[in-house]
């Protein structure tokens, strides 16, 4: 095979690469809110206890007034919070580096093979099927509800001091405690309690803290799964010339495949699964736990990977593939054309 047609092949690789990657990426977009929208809602139940904890410590009576001084109060933490998270961005990409974090990946990519359809009530997925909804998205979600829940407990009963001093060691120049808030509510109710705003700020500070490490985790398993699809697509290809007669004039096509197949797994080395030994003082004994359960039942996650994640994998590989055969037949048709015009 002449030069320029390698360089053509390697082309429509790298073509199909994008193409996954794009494709993958966009379905990570249209779905993370929905996730998102879970975990809020179940880290929202910790505040909300915070809250009613707040009133009964002060014994406020609900009337008008003092529920729109809790309200002045929670929506100015709510953005004092907020931009305190934005600036401290580096902080989940520190974090993400760190053997717990780690942990927690493996934790729910565990959780989500072991979880298999059969195991949601059959009457839910009927429900997805007649509302024609993605089953496998709506699975996931499900499953993601009840790991982001029981992590809310784990949470609940461990210490968080350490993951709290962690991102408050960044911020010396800025309390993390609204002190004029807190004021003027004190100012207009005697009876407020300046240390239960306190653990109320601090109980919605780490709030914030864990949603924002929980969809880090599923964003970096997204990107896992993007490389992992991209592997899969070049093993299909370089199986698929391997069958072929021509397997000589095959073979400088697979080399080109095994070479982009070595570059993303060096691209794996390199930027996923890093981490480091755990050596600061963050040390969560629930993710502990739970990592422990994940070489539990290593069949039925084998079962797990044929049955239900490489076919979807598969799915789409088969359509690359179809793309990538058109393709080759264009251009021997474009090649015919030419030969017959000469």
């Amino acid at each position: 095979m002449d030069d320029v047609k390698l360089h053509k092949m390697k082309t429509v690789i790298e073509i199909h690469m994008e193409l996954l990657d794009e494709s993958k990426r966009e379905d990570c977009e249209l779905n993370r809110k929905q996730f998102l929208e879970i975990c809020i809602e179940q880290f929202s139940y910790i505040l909300e206890t915070e809250k009613k904890n707040i009133i009964k410590l002060n014994k406020l009576q609900l009337n008008i007034d003092n529920e729109d001084i809790m309200n002045h109060m929670t929506e100015k933490q709510h953005m004092f919070i907020q931009k305190m998270m934005e600036r401290n961005k580096f902080l989940l990409e520190m974090w993400k580096r760190k053997e717990w974090f780690h942990k927690l990946k493996e934790n729910w990519k565990f959780q989500e093979k072991y979880y298999n359809i059969t195991q949601i009530q059959s009457n839910n997925v009927e429900n997805f099927k007649t509302e024609i909804k993605n089953i496998i998205l709506e699975k996931q979600k499900i499953i993601w509800k009840k790991w982001v829940a029981k992590n809310v407990m784990h949470i609940e009963e461990s210490n968080n001091e350490s993951l709290l001093k962690d991102f408050i060691t960044h911020n010396e120049n800025i309390y993390f405690q609204d002190k004029k808030t807190i004021n003027n509510i004190k100012n207009q109710n005697n009876n407020i309690n300046e240390n239960s705003l306190k653990k109320y700020t601090e109980k919605k500070l780490l709030t914030m803290i864990w949603i924002n490490i929980h969809m880090l985790v599923l964003d970096e398993l997204k990107k896992e799964e993007i490389q992992e699809s991209k592997i899969i697509l070049l093993d299909k290809l370089i199986d698929r010339l391997k069958n072929k007669n021509d397997t000589k004039t095959n073979q400088p096509i697979i080399h080109i495949i095994q070479e982009k197949k070595e570059n993303i797994l060096q691209y794996k080395i390199n930027h996923i699964n890093i981490y480091q030994g755990e050596n600061e003082n963050i040390n969560f004994k629930w993710i502990n736990e739970e990592y422990k359960n994940c070489n539990i039942l290593p069949e039925e996650i084998d079962t797990y990977d044929m049955t239900v994640k490489n076919p979807i994998l598969d799915i789409q590989t088969d359509i690359l593939l179809k793309n990538w055969e058109n393709m080759q037949i264009r251009w021997i048709d474009d090649y015919i054309h030419i030969f017959f015009m000469l």
